[in-house]
């Protein structure tokens, strides 16, 4: 009997520390939030039970139970109030101004918890998923406003894992690929809003990994990269529209090293620079549409140096020289087509001046 009393009186104070809380607009003086407040021995004031919000032309703006909840401030906007996070529980519903419902699902310990659904203000679904401790879980889906399917996405533990895809107003898919633990694994593919296939390659561990391709709006192949722990390495090429190799280079862990190699429609080589740790150095190769070398000499620091050589379509050598730190040094020879030492043609056009 004593025990019955006591959990009496205990409930009787518990009461009489919860009062009716209401917020008022400062210059119009309609509703904008009402509640249950507790106060606290120490005089913490806690927002308990169910709170209705509201826009401050007078509709709905929040309705939901709090436990040990925030309570809302006054500073408040034509969006109405803030509605405070910490402490939601149960069941909580969120209109738009006009009326809409555009948010609706559950809490637990101030997380979501549970399916959620939220929708554009005119009312078409807008998104769906579940929630698990404030953190999205299993399949996710979200809309576009025509009320197309705009992504599918799974998660475990609020993080992306599985099948991931989005598709554009039209319905057409733009984009799939697979996760784990929230980073990208596998086959990964982007489409262009024909359809068309534009880009596929792999992932691993969030890193691109392996060959990479890139197609036109045709489909024809443009590129394909190598990669490996998410920088490129190996060897990268270019195509032309009909499928001819238009540039080839090399990379090592992300950067270029050795030759870039520029080809002809023809598939005759057009010129060649080489890379060494990323940076354009050494030999520089040009050659005409017949494949007969043009000209060709060593680079430093874009300077030309050491020896360099020209030639005549014919194949016949046009000239030879040295470069020091991109000056002209030495003796400097010249031939016509036929094999004739001709004049320098520089010292040729200064005299004619």
């Amino acid at each position: 009997m004593r025990h019955i009393l006591l959990c009496c009186l205990l409930l009787a104070a518990c009461a009489a520390d919860t009062t009716k809380h209401r917020t008022h607009d400062a210059h119009t003086g309609r509703l904008l939030c009402e509640g249950e407040v507790r106060t606290l021995e120490s005089g913490v004031r806690l927002a308990e039970g169910e709170w209705n919000f509201y826009y401050p032309a007078g509709g709905p703006q929040a309705r939901g139970r709090y436990r040990a909840g925030a309570l809302p401030t006054d500073a408040g906007g034509d969006s109405g109030l803030p509605v405070p996070r910490v402490g939601r529980e149960g069941l909580w519903t969120f209109w738009s101004d006009s009326g809409v419902v555009i948010a609706e699902g559950s809490y637990r310990g101030g997380k979501k918890h549970g399916e959620w659904t939220y929708r554009h203000t005119d009312g078409e679904l807008r998104a769906s998923g579940s929630f698990v401790d404030g953190r999205e879980e299993g399949e996710h889906e979200r809309y576009h406003p025509n009320g197309v399917l705009q992504s599918r996405t799974n998660y475990v533990a609020g993080k992306r894992h599985g099948q991931h895809a989005e598709w554009d107003a039209s319905g057409t898919l733009r984009f799939e690929g697979h996760y784990r633990a929230g980073l990208e694994v596998g086959a990964h593919k982007t489409y262009d809003a024909s359809g068309t296939l534009r880009e596929e390659g792999r992932f691993d561990a969030g890193r691109r990994t392996g060959e990479w391709k890139s197609w036109d709006e045709s489909g024809r192949l443009e590129w394909e990269r190598s990669y490996a722990q998410g920088r490129e390495h190996g060897e990268w090429r270019a195509y032309y529209p009909d499928g001819t190799l238009r540039q080839r280079a090399t990379y090592a862990n992300g950067v270029q090293q050795g030759p870039l190699t520029a080809f002809g429609s023809n598939g005759e080589p057009q010129w060649e620079f080489v890379y060494t740790a990323g940076e354009q150095r050494g030999r520089r190769t040009f050659w005409y549409e017949n494949g007969q070398k043009r000209s060709e000499g060593d680079y430093s620091e874009g300077k030309p140096v050491g020896l360099h050589r020209t030639w005549h379509e014919s194949g016949q050598l046009a000239s030879q020289g040295r470069y020091r730190e991109g000056m002209r040094v030495g003796s400097w020879h010249y031939w016509d087509e036929r094999g004739h030492s001709v004049p320098d043609p520089d010292q040729q056009f200064a005299s004619a001046r």
